[in-house]
Formats: C-alpha cells, sequence, structure tokens
C-alpha cells in the first residue's frame, strides 16, 4: 500500500499562519514590554546620573594619555637636539681651544679687564662626553656695564655660555656703586668628536 502524500497548499492555509504570526509578534512585544524594556530604562537612568562623573573620568583619562604623547615627544625633540649639539655645534678642544682663549682675549681687552685675573677651571664630564672649559671672569661696574657683558658673550660667534653672576661686593663711590662681580662663561668640548663629514 502506497503512503498519501500530504500536500500543502499556502493560499488555503495562509490565514492560519498569518494568526500565528501576528500571536507571536504579540507574544515577542509584550515578554519586551514587561522583561528588556524596564532593565533598558533603568540603565539608560543609571548612564544619565553618572553621566557628568564619567565624562569627567574620559577627559582625565584623555589629558593623561595627551600629556604621556607629549612628554615622549619631547624626549625625543631632546635626544635629537643633543645629537645635533654634539655632531654639528661642538668641537674637540684640539679644534676650538685657541679660538675660545682669543676670543676671551677680545672680551677682555674691550672691558679693560686684566686677563691675568681671569681663573680658569677645567672639568671631564664623563657621563655625558663632555669636557667643560670654564673662565670665571672679574667684572668692575654697574649694571650698565653688567649688561653690555652678558650681551657681547651673546652676540658672539663662538660656542659660550654665561652659567653664573656672582656679587662679590660693591662699593660706594661719589655718584654711583661700582659692583665687583664675578662671572662664570663656559664653553663645551667634545670628548669623543664625531666627524663632520660623518654627519
Amino acid at each position: 500500500m502506497k503512503a498519501r502524500r500530504v500536500r500543502f497548499d499556502i493560499r488555503g492555509q495562509g490565514m492560519p499562519i498569518l494568526v500565528g504570526l501576528l500571536v507571536l509578534i504579540a507574544a515577542n512585544t509584550l515578554a519586551w514590554a514587561m522583561l528588556v524594556r524596564p532593565q533598558a530604562a533603568e540603565y539608560l537612568d543609571r548612564t544619565k546620573v553618572g553621566g557628568g562623573e564619567d565624562q569627567r573620568l574620559l577627559r582625565e583619562y584623555r589629558d593623561s594619555v595627551l600629556n604621556g604623547e607629549a612628554y615622549v615627544a619631547g624626549l625625543g625633540k631632546a635626544a635629537e637636539d643633543w645629537r645635533y649639539l654634539r655632531t654639528e655645534i661642538l668641537s674637540t678642544r684640539e679644534e676650538q681651544l685657541v679660538e675660545i682663549q682669543q676670543e676671551l682675549t677680545r672680551l677682555c681687552a674691550e672691558f679693560r679687564i686684566n686677563i691675568d685675573t681671569v681663573s680658569i677651571r677645567n672639568e671631564i664630564l664623563r657621563e655625558e662626553g663632555l669636557d667643560r672649559f670654564a673662565m670665571v671672569i672679574p667684572l668692575e661696574g654697574g649694571y650698565a656695564n653688567l649688561r653690555r657683558f652678558l650681551q657681547a658673550v651673546e652676540a658672539s660667534e663662538k660656542f659660550l655660555v654665561v652659567e653664573g653672576v656672582a656679587l662679590e661686593g660693591a662699593v660706594r663711590g661719589a655718584g654711583s656703586d661700582k659692583l665687583h662681580l664675578s662671572i662664570t662663561v663656559a664653553s663645551y668640548f667634545s670628548v669623543t668628536a664625531v666627524a663632520r663629514s660623518a654627519s
């Protein structure tokens, strides 16, 4: 005996299928309204209440990240500047010492300083790979004379750095005060010179 085939005709069964789908949609809507919607509303209320605090914390975190990135970029720039100073600006003592001494002689002559009163201090800064050549120059006069001297050092074509100005004393004279100053001017040389042609 042959099994009877059940024939499905969607046109004839359309109404029960539609009713079933509508019942399913209604059940889903009811479940969403009773179960999901209250939890979603509670979550939204919670985020609204803490929203200001969350935004503040987010801004602080973003600012700290930006500050960290700026710090790292600054370190990179400092390392690049240091490399440039060592390879492009500084030379060895043998290459520049005579010119630095000539510049010192010129400054002393311009400001009527006895060059024999200038004291020289040498120091090797091993960790930095630098040779510090410091000159302690006595200067007498008023503040105008000090300003002129500092401007002359800054205008020099040689690598000179004013590292300190110390007041040794002042003498009150007729008309104006005369200052006795000790000015420390330094130049630096590269201990391990890098050939300029290699850079």
